[in-house]
């Protein structure tokens, strides 16, 4: 089967194209490449019109072309799913996960794709940027035992699937999008622990590729992140993985800073990468005519080509496979997706802290958003749609607590807005918190900024908040004084209402953190 194709064919076969109709000319020479049977994949993003973009490239293409986008919180529009990694871990459900998993990979055949790259299986090591709400925990036992089953999922589907982002070790915090990150993790320290799932789910015969990052380990390679580094390639393999390895995005300054967009296209693929993401800055033609150039002046062997596209042609033909169960939403499925809403709800108690009165007069502080963070081109599958909405959570408040005030607290909050509130919370014995920050990159962080840090140190320094809602990334709430109790609702709209509902004492919490928290364990004052 590798003889079938020249050199030059084969080398589009190890890219999977990045925006393939930005423009008439790369519309055109996608097509190009598919006629000629010289492209990989392509990556389509999930829209209304995907399934009609997708049924355009495939009818140019007579070999099953790998069609693929990010999943991670489900498919994209679907009425199921929109649970972040964290979600399902927190309910520590296999087969909560399993179902999540079916359903993403039900609606992405139905709509013409074949790959998906995840799940997530980065064990939490720190509090990465970009990074948290994506985890599902810090231990290889727990991630390895839900991702297994969202791998199993996808492979049933005949689904390709890429387990994220080899070989994790975020013992450095730094978000990759914008510069280089470091880990000072060993190999033996990495085999233990990072690199577990991965070799876990392999021998489960469910992990049909992975996708490597771009964090340098400086005890195993000083020169190279993982993704261009033929040692950190080498370290799986020498495992028995034979899957599909995938580039991450090729576009990120971890790697383009030092390296440029073009030449780590080269070192990608000599790295040991099958498939590669280039830059969605540049253009199909330009990314093959540098691989191709580069094959011509000897810079990539033939054995590196042929090695390379056997695997590409192996996950193809796996994705021409019929899936094991039918393309269809069960009401199993549905009750499942609704479990998880409820059931990832974490409480985190210090003492017996009875839930408030319904009838007490007391104060909400609700943080607003001020979509200072909005990036809605960049690595848009992070930077996830909206979730939070202050107005659901303040007509379920009210619904449950009849004779609360609400204020609203921005994100920025102004002298004046401070002045207002601190005004307002001295006429109550009584505040309740409802704070969240959301995920994304290229933006340094997802906390909560530190003039809401400093106003909340203020409310638990008057010894009047008695409790803390929060959704987005639980490390939030490691930078601030001692709170009672505290309800982390995570990063899903659906579980917003739930997590006031156990506030109010409606039903017992379910969720679990999965990983551990350093909250402080007295009052105090944070420095200004």
């Amino acid at each position: 089967m590798t003889g079938s194709l020249t050199a030059e064919q084969k080398i589009g076969q190890l890219i999977f194209a990045r925006n393939p109709g930005d423009t008439p000319e790369q519309k055109a020479f996608v097509g190009q490449m598919l006629r000629n049977k010289s492209l990989g994949g392509v990556q389509v993003s999930v829209t209304p019109g995907s399934k009609r973009i997708i049924d355009g490239l495939k009818s140019r293409a007579d070999y099953p072309v790998l069609i693929g986008n990010d999943m991670e919180k489900g498919y994209p529009g679907s009425d199921l799913g929109g649970f972040p990694m964290i979600s399902l871990a927190a309910t520590d459900n296999p087969e909560y996960a399993y179902s999540f998993a079916k359903a993403t990979a039900i609606n992405a055949r139905v709509n013409g794709y074949n790959t998906i790259w995840g799940p997530v299986v980065d064990l939490k090591r720190s509090n990465a940027p970009a990074s948290i709400d994506r985890k599902l925990g810090d231990s290889a036992e727990g991630v390895s035992k839900l991702a297994e089953q969202i791998c199993r999922a996808f492979y049933e589907a005949g689904i390709v699937c890429a387990a994220k982002h080899y070989p994790g070790g975020e013992d450095v915090p730094m978000d990759t999008h914008m510069a280089e990150g470091v880990s000072f993790l060993s190999e033996k320290e990495l085999l233990e622990a990072d690199i577990q799932p991965y070799i876990r789910i392999d021998k489960s015969g469910y992990l049909s590729g992975i996708m490597t990052q771009h964090r340098r380990f400086v005890n195993i390679d000083g020169k190279y992140p993982a993704s261009l580094s033929p040692k950190l390639h080498g370290i799986i393999r020498k495992q028995g993985f034979d899957g599909l390895i995938f580039s991450d995005s090729l576009a990120m300054m971890g790697i383009v800073q030092k390296f440029g967009e073009l030449e780590c296209l080269v070192l990608a693929i000599n790295a040991g990468t099958d498939i590669v993401l280039p830059s969605y800055r540049l253009g199909l033609k330009q990314s093959y005519e540098y691989l191709v150039k580069a094959y011509r002046e000897g810079r990539i062997s033939q054995a590196r080509i042929n090695e390379a596209y056997a695997r590409v042609r192996t996950a193809q033909l796996f994705t021409a496979k019929a899936p094991e169960f039918p393309l269809t939403v069960t009401d199993a499925l549905l009750a499942h997706d609704r479990a998880v809403a409820k059931d990832c709800i974490t409480e985190i108690s210090r003492g017996a802290v009875p839930p408030p009165a319904k009838d007490e007069r007391r104060l909400f502080v609700v943080l607003t958003p001020q979509n200072y963070g909005k990036a809605a081109t960049v690595a848009a599958e992070i930077n996830n749609s909206e979730w939070y909405y202050p107005k659901i959570l303040e007509d379920k408040i009210a619904e449950e607590f009849p004779a609360c005030e609400i204020v609203e607290l921005s994100e920025f909050p102004t002298a004046e807005e401070n002045d207002r509130l601190f005004y307002k919370a001295a006429g109550f014995s009584d505040v309740i918190l409802v704070t969240y920050c959301k995920t994304s990159c290229y933006l340094g962080t997802d906390c909560l900024t530190r003039r809401v840090e400093s106003v909340i140190s203020a409310l638990v320094a008057s010894d009047k908040v008695s409790a803390l809602v929060h959704f987005g990334n639980p490390c939030a709430a490691e930078a601030l004084p001692y709170i009672p109790r505290i309800i982390f609702g995570y990063s899903a709209q659906k579980s917003l209402t739930y997590a006031i509902d156990v506030l109010a004492g409606n039903f017992s919490p379910k969720g679990k953190l999965p990983f551990r928290l350093k909250l402080h364990k007295e009052k105090y004052i944070l420095d200004p």
